[in-house]
């Protein structure tokens, strides 16, 4: 049996209010936003409207199974840039089951935590098996595989510090979801935002890190889980499974960043995974296939 994935993060849709209220002001804030307006890193995003019109367009006419969204649709964690980035995913969200996680950009102050709008905005892909009460973990079972969601993103006070976290309490979750029957008699992929490994294979710099990566990647090895998902850094990389970790390490990169805009389509067959990178090619305002690679997989249920 085959199955078809779209994997796709780090949209960063420039829309934050026009007049901010005073309580919107803060020192993470205030950075990110010197860094978007006066900084290159608009002119990385000043097209980030138009490709996410193309990648919808790309994965309506792929028709893939399932979406999976991980995370950093926002630049300042504003109402608004989940409005809009909702709005143009809209075609997606209605079409396609899915799971979306936020990125440090979605979660970026603890208000927009408190406010639960990334959660509000992308509900349709927020449903599936919890084991308690709780927006995060949760599973999307599908015909041939499992789809796990954890919240990785964490507010930080200073701007230098993105460090993300799982949690005791999410993890713990997290293992009480791999032991539903509906969930263990199947092969699972873990969707996150933060990354266990660059792509030269060395771990995070410490305020880039998840902090918790070590103990969420023993459960995932503990419980063959054959796949993490992730976003975060811009440039997309694979790592293959290895003797220690047993699971697979997939960073779709960002989908809108210039001239790296890409996403993945990953085609699930028994005992391997098939992952087609497609690039935005600016000229013709569409996404093309650029590259393949098979994936075998370590362990199956």
């Amino acid at each position: 049996m085959s199955l078809r994935l779209a994997q796709f993060s780090d949209l960063h849709l420039p829309y934050w209010p026009a007049r901010w209220r005073k309580s919107d002001w803060n020192l993470k804030r205030l950075a990110g936003w010197i860094n978007m307006r006066w900084l290159f890193r608009s002119e990385l995003f000043e097209l980030a409207e138009t490709v996410t019109q193309a990648l919808v367009r790309d994965v309506q006419q792929r028709r893939p199974d399932a979406v999976v969204l991980c995370g950093d649709v926002a630049c300042l964690g504003f109402e608004e840039e989940f409005a809009k980035a909702a709005s143009l995913l809209r075609p997606l969200l209605e079409s396609f089951p899915g799971v979306a996680v936020p990125g440090n950009h979605d979660h970026y102050v603890a208000d927009s935590v408190r406010s639960g709008a990334f959660e509000r905005h992308f509900a349709l892909w927020q449903q599936g098996l919890h084991t308690e009460e709780g927006t995060y973990p949760f599973a999307v079972v599908l015909d041939s595989l499992v789809l796990l969601a954890a919240n990785s993103a964490q507010p930080t006070r200073w701007p230098w510090d993105t460090r993300g976290q799982v949690g005791a309490e999410q993890l713990r979750h997290l293992q009480d979801l791999l032991a539903l029957p509906a969930v263990r008699s199947r092969p699972c992929l873990l969707a996150t935002h933060y990354p266990l490994l660059r792509a030269n294979g060395s771990p995070e710099t410490y305020f880039r890190r998840l902090t918790d990566a070590d103990a969420l990647a023993e459960l995932l090895a503990r419980h063959h889980v054959l796949a993490w998902l992730h976003g975060h850094r811009h440039h997309p990389y694979v790592h293959l499974p290895d003797v220690q970790r047993g699971f697979a390490l997939l960073c779709s990169g960002s989908a809108t960043q210039r001239l790296v805009w890409s996403y993945y389509e990953l085609e699930w067959h028994l005992p391997s995974l098939i992952v087609r990178r497609r690039a935005y090619w600016l000229p013709t305002d569409e996404f093309v296939e650029v590259s393949q690679q098979e994936i075998p997989l370590a362990h199956l249920p």
